[in-house]
Parts: structure tokens; sequence; C-alpha cells
């Protein structure tokens, strides 16, 4: 029933939603740049500012700068361009400029030069790639970079003296042996970038970020002097800087947009939830904290079999005779008598009173008595028939032995007399020997199925001596009636 529910539930939920696209259609507005050009959303353009430091031969320290006579660092700026493809690729376009420097104080020389470089770069967003299937807006990112281009650079070699202009002039850089100063022409050399960042978001337009980047260079001539190894010159290149992204599109996760697409479905999907899962929708379930197994009629109430108010799956009870139960769902029975009220003759009987089927106290001391021991009082008790010249219990006979059984149990202090009666259609002993036989009959199933002590019952028989039916064979004659033993 769940199964075929919930495949009710969804296919109404599909309709409903189509109905509501189709009517709440979005108003028609005039088309703006960017609706015509919808790839425009995907630039944007930023600036940074911060310090190069110099890797060359003209160096004092392979990784520590110098900060005393001359200073290593030296300031730096770019501004680039950029289109993003997805959310965790694009590309970026830029134009660097910037100074250099670098002392060797062994070699008794420094440099100075100036930097212009073009280039493009492939970005990479780490972050995204690691939280692609997760829910939220992330204002962090870290990514990383990768790219290449054309560096311009003109340095000056000098010895180190007063660490100033005025110093003297080693060797231009384009010129193999020269001093000349008259604005050389740069030098040109390929350079590959790599790099790593972090920004951090300040609003849908802007950002913020830091990076830092290798800039490794196809030359050993950025501080005019070419080593003997052959090593090539690189400059490490740190910023800060502002990012403007011109359609404010968000890049979270690639399914952000789909997401968008289905917040209307989803509003809608909310009223055919089902909180409990008991197979009906909450918009329909009458009781919407139905426990997990607990069987519900299809407005999703609590199967109740016995109508008592309590449902079966915390009934005790499930075939309560009566409606007046406890919380429990068992039936009430205020004199604890055995007798459940609903059925009790005398639901305020004294206590310790014997009582019979009907919840009636039993008068043991109006006993007329007899030789086995039945005081003559009724129990109340239906009595048990048989087939002619029978005496094994025959099946329709079992509902009248629990019934038997129960009001013993409930009855402890009770003992019973079996009395068994046949018909007038054999001989008085045949018959006697018959009544008896059958009475055992019954005591023996009382013993063996329910577990009755054999000691709270005795057989007797009255043969035919005790008709109820005129008829000789009458199959009322055929019988075990049940006194109330002494």
């Amino acid at each position: 029933m769940k199964i075929k529910s919930k495949i009710i539930n969804c296919s109404l939920a599909l309709v409903f939603a189509t109905g509501m696209t189709t009517a709440q259609e979005e108003p028609k507005e005039e088309k703006t740049l960017m609706a015509k050009y919808p790839k425009i959303e995907n630039l944007y353009f930023g600036a940074g500012l911060g310090t190069n430091l110099g890797f060359t031969d003209i160096k004092q320290y392979a990784y520590w700068p110098v900060t005393k006579f001359v200073n290593e660092y030296s300031m730096g700026g770019h501004g680039f361009w950029g289109y993003q493809f997805t959310n965790i690729f694009s590309l970026e376009g830029s134009l660097f400029f910037g100074g250099i420097k670098g002392v060797d104080r062994e070699k008794g020389l420094w440099f100075e030069g100036n930097l212009t470089e073009l280039g493009i770069d492939a970005k990479i967003n780490f972050t995204n790639i690691a939280f692609s299937t997760s829910g939220g807006n992330r204002n962090f990112s870290l990514y990383g970079m990768a790219g290449m281009g054309f560096n311009w650079h003109k340095s000056v070699l000098r010895k180190l003296g007063a660490g100033d202009d005025n110093d003297e002039i080693v060797r231009v850089e384009g010129y193999e042996s020269s001093t000349n100063t008259d604005n050389p022409d740069a030098s040109v050399a390929g350079v590959l970038n790599l790099g790593i960042g972090a920004s951090y978001k300040l609003s849908k337009s802007f950002d913020i970020f830091v990076q830092s980047s290798i800039r490794l260079m196809d030359t050993d001539k950025l501080d005019s002097w070419i080593s003997d190894n052959g090593t090539l010159d690189k400059y490490n290149y740190n910023s800060v800087g502002v990012i403007y992204r011109l359609g404010n599109k968000s890049w979270e996760k690639p399914e952000d947009d789909f997401i968008d697409k289905l917040s209307k479905l989803d509003s809608i999907m909310d009223g055919f939830k089902d909180a409990d899962g008991d197979g009906v929708m909450d918009l329909n379930d009458q009781d919407n904290l139905t426990p997990e197994g607990a069987m519900v009629y299809g407005n999703g109430a609590p199967v109740d079999t016995d109508g008592d108010g309590i449902a079966d799956h915390i009934d005790k009870e499930r075939l309560s005779i009566c409606t007046q139960v406890d919380a429990d769902g068992v039936a009430l029975d205020s004199d604890n008598d055995g007798v459940v009220d609903c059925k009790d003759a005398e639901p305020n009987s004294e206590q310790d009173c014997q009582v019979d089927v009907r919840g009636k106290c039993i008068e043991t001391n109006a006993s007329i008595g007899d030789k086995d021991g039945a005081s003559g009082v009724t129990s109340g008790l239906p009595s048990v028939f048989f087939q002619l010249n029978a005496s094994n219990i025959d099946y329709r006979n079992y509902p009248t032995l629990t019934q038997v059984a129960q009001y013993l149990k409930s009855n402890p202090k009770v003992n019973l007399v079996l009395v068994g009666h046949t018909d007038v259609s054999g001989t008085d002993n045949y018959n006697n020997a018959l009544g008896k036989k059958r009475a055992q009959s019954v005591a023996n199933h009382l013993i063996k199925i329910y577990g009755i002590d054999k000691s709270r019952i005795t057989v007797s028989t009255k043969g035919a001596s005790e008709p109820l039916a005129k008829a000789n064979t009458a199959r009322v004659n055929r019988r075990v009636d049940f006194l109330v033993g002494e």
C-alpha cells in the first residue's frame, strides 16, 4: 500500500507542478545588453598591488632577502581581465609592471631594473572541486593558476658602493659589454607563471584576493649577469587586490541552476511529503506521528481492530470484547473477579467472592450435596455436547472449553464437577459408563491442553437419568455439565 501511495503522490505533484509553472509565466521585460548577450555575465576584471623579489645570480642569500644598503624588495602591480567558463575553470589575461633588485656582497655587485609582462593564465578553483556537491554559498575560495607570456626588462648592473645611482655601472642589459645608459632597448624573454591564491566574497559583485606567484624566465640576463652554469633567472610576485564581476553570476556549485528551477516544485512537493513513512501523504494524514511499522487506514489513522480506541500497535488485547478498556487496551474488570465489566452481571462483587461466568457470586452455602462432591449449584458455564454413542470431543466444542479454562484460571479457588449425561438409547449400565467416559474426556482436555490442575476437577455421571429434552435421542441429552464443587 505504501509503494502505491507514493507513486500516486509523486504523479499528482508532477501534474500540479506542470500546471503551476505554465500559469506563472514571467512577465516580459525590456531586453538589456546582458539579456541580449548572456555570456557577458561571465566576464570579470581586477587589479592588484604587491612586491617583487628576484632570484638571480646577483643575490646574497638563496632564499632570504637583503634589506640593508640595497633593499631587494621592489614594488609591482598588475591588472587583469578574465572569463569564467565553469564554477571551476576560468582564463585570465594580465598586464604587469614592476621593479627588480638584487645584491651580492661577495661579488661586490648589485643591480636594479624594470619589468613589463603580458601573459595569459588558466585558473582552477580548488574549493569548488572539493565541495562541488555540498549545499550553501561559500564566501572563501582557494585557487591555483598557471600560464605563460612575454617579459620586457631593463636592468643595470653596478659595483657595490653606497647603494645608489652613483655606483659605477658594470653592464646594462641588452648590450654584451657596455656601460651605455642612454635608454637601451628592453630585452624580451618568455616567462612561465605558477601561482596560488585565495579570495573572499565581499558582495555579489566584489571579491578581494591575496596571491603569490613564481615567474620562471627564459633568460639569464635579468640581472645583467650571465652565469657559467646557465641557470635561468626567476622572481616572486606577492600581491593583494580586488575583483569586479560584471554579471554577478553565482558559481558556487554546478547544480545551483537546476535547484533554482526546481524551487517552485520543491515548495509544492512539501505538501506531498510523508513525515512518518506510513504511505499516506501529510496533506491527508490524520496522524503524522504514526510509529514505524504501525498499520494505518487510508486516512493515515492507525488501525484499531476491536474499536476500543486503542491503536493495534500499542493494544495488548487487540480483540477485546469490550470498549471499556485501560490505556493498554485491556478490558476493565472493576471488581477483579475475572469477568470483564461489559459482561459482568455484578460489577461490584465482594472481594474473594467466587463468581460464575456471568460475574455473579456463587452461593456455596446453599449446597444440596451429592456423593461426587457437587454443591448442586451450576457454574453458569455452557455444556459440552457429543455425537451419538461417542465420547471424543468435537472441534465445535473448543470455544466452550476455552471459556471453561478461562473461568478456572480467573477463579483459582473454585473446583468443578464434570457430570456426564446420555440419551436413553442404551442400557443403564452402558449409559452410566458412557456418561463418565464423556466427563473424563472433557477433564483430560482441560488438564492436557490448558494445564488445569487435575485436583480441581471431579468426574461424575448421571447416565440417562436427567434428560433435558423429551425426545429419546435428542443431542442436548448427550452432554457434560459443569457444577461448582465443594
